[in-house]
Parts: C-alpha cells; sequence; structure tokens
C-alpha cells in the first residue's frame, strides 16, 4: 500500500521548494550581513567619538592652566597689575592658541573710583 502525500507538498515542485529555501537563506543573510555592518559602524563611531572627546578635553586642558599662568601673574604681583602689563602678557599667552579670541581685563571698581578708571581706560 502506497503511502499518499499531502495535497500541499503535491502542488509543490521542486523548483518551488528551491526557491523558498533560496529566500529563506537570502532574508537570513542578509540580516546577518545588517547586524555586522551595524556593530562595524557603532564602534568605528565610538572609536571616533572618544578620540574626538580626548582631543577637546586635552584643549581645554591646555586653555585653562594658561588661564591659571595668567592669574598667577595677579597673586604674584607686589603692586596693582596694570591693563598695558596685562595686555602685554595676555598677548603673549594666547598668540598661538586661537581658540581664545580675547582675554579682557576688568578690575572691580568703586562707584568713587569710577571716573578716574574710566578716564585711564580711555588713555590707554
Amino acid at each position: 500500500m502506497r503511502r499518499r502525500l499531502p495535497a500541499w507538498l503535491v502542488m509543490c515542485n521542486p523548483a518551488s521548494v528551491a526557491m523558498g529555501i533560496g529566500l529563506v537563506l537570502s532574508l537570513a543573510g542578509a540580516y546577518a550581513v545588517s547586524q555586522w555592518e551595524e556593530r562595524v559602524t557603532r564602534v568605528e563611531f565610538e572609536g571616533v567619538a572618544e578620540t574626538q572627546s580626548i582631543i577637546m578635553q586635552n584643549g581645554m586642558n591646555e586653555y585653562l592652566s594658561r588661564l591659571v599662568a595668567l592669574r598667577t601673574l595677579f597673586e604674584s604681583a607686589n603692586e596693582e597689575v596694570t591693563r598695558s602689563e596685562f595686555e602685554a602678557f595676555a598677548g603673549r599667552l594666547f598668540e598661538r592658541h586661537p581658540g581664545i579670541l580675547r582675554v579682557a581685563w576688568l578690575p572691580r571698581v568703586n562707584r568713587k573710583e569710577r571716573a578716574e578708571y574710566e578716564a585711564a581706560a580711555i588713555t590707554d
């Protein structure tokens, strides 16, 4: 007695089965490749981002150390630092560092000294 095949299997010819298997394998391969590409892209991005972060942090540390040097000028001076001394020192300190465009000298001035300060600033 011969066994009868299910109706759906009788309708499927070998070409349809091969096409179905090929389609499933193609979709599985495309998914695997997309996951691999995503991992590679993520790793590359994280590497570039970390490098840029380190560069920025080093640059900020460089500028902070220069600002500390500028503060030291005021702390180490026996007399009051003049505007021209400040400009000369700050100009040399930041001449090769374009990240800081300008450092201003703005001392604290009382109301009583304001007119005198403004006249001196205009003269400078």
